[in-house]
C-alpha cells in the first residue's frame, strides 16, 4: 500500500512530487527512471565518494584542531617572558580556555542558521573568519588582541561541530557512519600534531601564518562536494537531492538509488508532519506527536464537514493532505487547513518546546553525559598546560617534543577507533576507553603523590608510560565517540538545534575543565587533580555499562524510534 512518503511514478516512468498551494499545482519532474535491472556497483565505488566528502569537510576539522592546540605553544613563551608581550598566570588560564568559553554561543548560532544556509554552505562560510584570524595573529601585539582573536575563533569552532556532524550523519550509509564520523576526530588530532610540530620548529607567530593556508584549501575542497540530500528535499529541491544522492553513492544513475531516495523522502516527511487532532482536544497536548498513520487520513475525511463556523478560528498552520488515485501511482500533497496532516512550521519558542519531547531529551541526556565524562577523564583538561605538567612530572624528554609525541599517540588511538568501530561497536570501545583513562589517571596521581620520595631515582619512564596510556585510551574512545553519538541519535526534526545545544554544552564542560585546572592544581596539588579525574572516569565506567546503548549499524530512523518507546534502548 502506498504511503504519503512514496514518490509517484507516471506512465512515462518519471517520478513526480506534486505540491498544491492555494488550489494551484506545481510539479517537479525528476529524470525518467528505466525499469531495467540495476547494475551491480562495487562496495568500494559506493563508499569512495562518501569518504571523499568526509575528507573535504575534515580539512575544516584540521583547522579546528590547530586552533585548540594553539594556546599550548603560545602560553609557555609568553608566561615566562620578562618584557614585551607576556601573560600573567590569570591571563594564561583565560587564554587557554577562552576558545571553549566562546564556543557555546557559536553552537547556538549554528543551530539557528544551519537549516537556512544548508550544511555545505555553512561549512564554506566558516573558513573565512579562521583565515582572517590566523593572519591577524601573526601581527598581534597586545594581549587584548590575542584574546579577541581567540574568542572569534572559538565562535567559529562552536559553529563547525554542528555543521560537520550533521553533514556526515546525513550523507553516510549506516554501515559507514561510525567510521566516517570517527575520521573527524582523526583530522582534529592531526591538527593538534601539526600545530605542536610547528611549535617545535618555529615560533608561534610563524605557526599562525602557516596555518592560514588550511582554510583556503578547505574552501576549495568543500566546493567540490554536494549538499546533503535530506536538506535539499526539505527545501523542495528534489531533483538536486537525487543528483546529490547519485554522487554520494558512487556516481550512479538515478534508478540505482531510487529506493534509498524514496526512503529519504518518507523519513523527511515523517519527521516534519504532525498528527492531526480533533478540534475539541488541546493543541498543546498533542502537537508534538510524531506518528504518521494513513488510517487517520481516511477517518479524517468523515469529520471534514464538522468545521468551525468561523474559519479564522482555525490555527494558521501549513497543512498537507495526502491522497492516492485509484491506481496508486500518484501522490498529491495538498495544502489546506482542514487536512489530516500538518507540516511543522513553528516559531522559535515552539521549536524549543519541541526540543523537550522524549525522543530528543533522552539522546540529549546521553550525549551530554558522555561529554561530561570525556572532559572529566583528564587528557582534554590538561591539553593547554601539557608543557608545565610534563615538567612537574619530571619528564626527561623535551616538553614541547613530548606534546607532539603524546598527541600522535592519541591520534593512533583515534585511527584504531575508526578501523574497529564498525566491527566492535561504540559501546565496547567506550567501556574500554573510560576504564583505561581511570587506571591511567589514578596511576599518575599515585606517582605525583610520591614524586618527591622518588627524586634521584631513575623512574622518569613511569609517568611517560602512564601519559602514553592516558593519551591512547582517550583517543580510542572518550574523545571521538561522543561526537559519533551526537551525529546520529537526534531525530531529523530538530536535529540542527539539538546538535547545536549539545555541542554548546560540551564546550561549557571544556571551558570549566580547562579554566579550573590551574586552580585545582593549586588547591589539590597535581596528584589530587589526577585522583579527581580518575574518580570521574570510574563513575563514567558505571554509567556507560548500565546506560550507554549501541547504535553502530542501525539506521537513524531505527534509533529515533527506539527513543520514542518507553523501553530500554538496546545495548
Amino acid at each position: 500500500m502506498a504511503t504519503a512518503a512514496e514518490t509517484a511514478k507516471t506512465q512515462n516512468g518519471a517520478s513526480q512530487w506534486i505540491l498544491r498551494q492555494n488550489g494551484s499545482k506545481e510539479a517537479q519532474t525528476l529524470p525518467p527512471l528505466s525499469h531495467t535491472p540495476h547494475r551491480s556497483v562495487s562496495q568500494f565505488r559506493r563508499a569512495l565518494p562518501q569518504y571523499l566528502a568526509a575528507l573535504a569537510k575534515n580539512l575544516l576539522l584540521l583547522d579546528l584542531g590547530m586552533v585548540i592546540a594553539f594556546p599550548t605553544i603560545v602560553i609557555p613563551p609568553l608566561l615566562h617572558a620578562k618584557d614585551g608581550l607576556h601573560f600573567t598566570i590569570t591571563q594564561a588560564s583565560w587564554f587557554g580556555s577562552i576558545v571553549y568559553f566562546c564556543q557555546p554561543l557559536g553552537s547556538l548560532t549554528a543551530a539557528a542558521t544551519l537549516d537556512v544556509l544548508g550544511r555545505k554552505r555553512s561549512m564554506v562560510f566558516l573558513n573565512i573568519p579562521f583565515l582572517c584570524c590566523w593572519i591577524a595573529l601573526y601581527f598581534a601585539d597586545t594581549v587584548t588582541l590575542l584574546f579577541v582573536l581567540s574568542g572569534i575563533m572559538g565562535l567559529g569552532i562552536g559553529s563547525i561541530e554542528a555543521s560537520i556532524l550533521t553533514y556526515v550523519g546525513e550523507i553516510s550509509e549506516p554501515r559507514l557512519r561510525g567510521t566516517l564520523t570517527s575520521m573527524a576526530e582523526i583530522a582534529e588530532y592531526m591538527g593538534f600534531v601539526l600545530m605542536f610540530f610547528l611549535g617545535t620548529v618555529t615560533d608561534w607567530r610563524t605557526s599562525a601564518l602557516i596555518s592560514s593556508v588550511v582554510p583556503i584549501i578547505s574552501i576549495i575542497a568543500l566546493l567540490q562536494i554536494p549538499e546533503t540530500p535530506i536538506w535539499l528535499i526539505s527545501r523542495n529541491r528534489q531533483e538536486d537531492a537525487l543528483k546529490a544522492l547519485c554522487w554520494l553513492r558512487g556516481w550512479v544513475t538515478p534508478e540505482e538509488v531510487q529506493s534509498e531516495y524514496d526512503e529519504i523522502i518518507r523519513y523527511s516527511l515523517a519527521s516534519k508532519v504532525l498528527k492531526c487532532i480533533p478540534q475539541s482536544q488541546s493543541m498543546e497536548r498533542h502537537a508534538y506527536s510524531n506518528e504518521v498513520n494513513l488510517a487517520d487520513e481516511y477517518s479524517g475525511k468523515d469529520n471534514m464537514n464538522n468545521k468551525p463556523d468561523d474559519p479564522s478560528d482555525i490555527p494558521k498552520r501549513v497543512d498537507f493532505q495526502v491522497s492516492l488515485n485509484k491506481a496508486g501511482s500518484e501522490v498529491d500533497v495538498e495544502e489546506r487547513r482542514e487536512s489530516t496532516f500538518m507540516r511543522e512550521k513553528l516559531p522559535l519558542n515552539e521549536r524549543l518546546r519541541d526540543l523537550c519531547r522524549r525522543e530528543m531529551m533522552m539522546p540529549m541526556f546521553l550525549v551530554c553525559s558522555f561529554f561530561f565524562f570525556t572532559y572529566g577523564s583528564g587528557m582534554l583538561a590538561i591539553r593547554p598546560y601539557m608543557v608545565p605538567v610534563f615538567m612537574n612530572l619530571g619528564f626527561v624528554m623535551d616538553p614541547y617534543l613530548a606534546t607532539t609525541v603524546f598527541t600522535a599517540i592519541g591520534l593512533l588511538g583515534c585511527v584504531l577507533c575508526t578501523v574497529t568501530v564498525r566491527w566492535l561497536g561504540k559501546r565496547p570501545l567506550a567501556i574500554v576507553s573510560v576504564l583505561g583513562c581511570a587506571v591511567s589517571c589514578l596511576s599518575l596521581g599515585t606517582y605525583a603523590l610520591y614524586i618527591d620520595e622518588l627524586e634521584g631515582q631513575k623512574h622518569s619512564w613511569m609517568p611517560m608510560l602512564m601519559m602514553v596510556a592516558l593519551a591512547f585510551f582517550t583517543g580510542i574512545g572518550m574523545d571521538p565517540l561522543p561526537w559519533m553519538y551526537l551525529s546520529e541519535v537526534f531525530p531529523f526534526r530538530g536535529r540542527s538545534l539539538a546538535c547545536g545545544v549539545a555541542a554548546g554544552i560540551s564546550y561549557v564542560f571544556g571551558f570549566v575543565a580547562t579554566k579550573t585546572f590551574l586552580v585545582l592544581e593549586k588547591i589539590l596539588t597535581l596528584s589530587g587533580v589526577f585522583f579527581l579525574y580518575g574518580g570521574f572516569s570510574v563513575v563514567g565506567l558505571i554509567f556507560f555499562y548500565f546506560y550507554l546503548p549501541e547504535t553502530e549499524g542501525r539506521t537513524m530512523e531505527d534509533i529515533e524510534e527506539s527513543y520514542k518507546k518507553k523501553k530500554k534502548v538496546p545495548r
